[in-house]
């Protein structure tokens, strides 16, 4: 046990029995929720893999090569 009273357990106690996992909401809820939960998830991903527009051309004094 730790300062904080935790068990500690030793690598080769972890190969035997792992530690407890913690148990998402997402794992035991209803089928839909779960498909929602895939669409939402897929919308979020295409939001942030959206086309940009190709960055504007620096002109100016500051950004001409000496």
């Amino acid at each position: 046990m730790d300062k904080q009273g935790h068990l500690i357990k030793t690598p080769q106690e972890l190969l035997i029995e792992p530690a407890p996992r913690k148990v998402t909401i997402r794992e035991y809820p209803s089928p839909d929720y779960q498909r929602r939960w895939q669409i939402e998830k897929e919308q979020r991903e295409q939001a942030q893999n959206s086309i940009k527009p190709k960055p504007r051309r620096k002109r100016g004094r500051k950004f001409r090569s000496r």
